[in-house]
C-alpha cells in the first residue's frame, strides 16, 4: 500500500494540476464570473495549509528560473534534511495574464510553505540550506577536473 502522505499529495497535484503539467484555473465562479485573484489565492491557501497540517511542505517554482549555483544541492538538502520537496511548475500555452496569476498563486503558496518549514526548522532554514548547497557546489567544481584548451 502507498503511505497517506503519497495518497494525499497525488490527490493534490492531481487536483491543482491536472492535464499532464498544464495548469488549469477555474473557469467561473458560484456568481458565473470569471475568478478574481483573490478567490484564487485563497484556494490556493487552503490547499497549501491542508499539505502543512499533514505534514507535507511542497516548495514551487514558477516561471522556471535558471539556476543558480548550488540550487540541485539546495534542492537536495531540503529533501533530505527537511522531509521536503521541490515542483517546477510547467504551463502549457498560458496567456501573459494567467501566466501573472500563476506567479502569484505559486508565491503564496511558497510563503504558506516556508512559514510550515519555519515552525519545524528555525527561521531562515532555507537561506541556510541554500549556502550550504552552494558551498557544497563550489567545493565540488574544485574538485572537478577541468578541461584544456586548445
Amino acid at each position: 500500500m502507498f503511505p497517506r502522505t503519497t495518497i494525499c499529495l497525488a490527490g493534490l497535484l492531481l487536483a491543482l494540476f491536472s492535464g499532464c503539467g498544464e495548469v488549469r484555473l477555474p473557469k467561473k465562479n458560484a456568481g458565473g464570473k470569471q475568478p478574481v485573484a483573490a478567490e484564487l489565492s485563497i484556494h490556493t491557501a487552503n490547499a497549501a495549509e491542508k499539505m502543512a497540517a499533514e505534514g507535507i511542505i511542497l516548495f514551487k517554482e514558477y516561471p522556471p528560473l535558471p539556476s543558480p549555483p548550488g540550487h540541485g544541492e539546495y534542492i537536495q538538502l531540503l529533501k533530505e534534511r527537511c522531509k521536503a520537496d521541490y515542483l517546477l511548475v510547467k504551463d502549457t500555452g498560458l496567456n501573459e495574464k494567467d501566466q501573472e496569476k500563476l506567479r502569484l498563486l505559486v508565491q503564496n503558496w511558497n510563503e504558506i510553505m516556508n512559514g510550515e518549514l519555519e515552525k519545524k526548522f528555525g527561521p531562515d532554514m532555507r537561506a541556510k540550506l541554500q549556502k550550504e548547497g552552494e558551498d557544497k557546489w563550489r567545493e565540488a567544481s574544485k574538485k572537478a577536473p577541468r578541461k584544456k584548451s586548445p
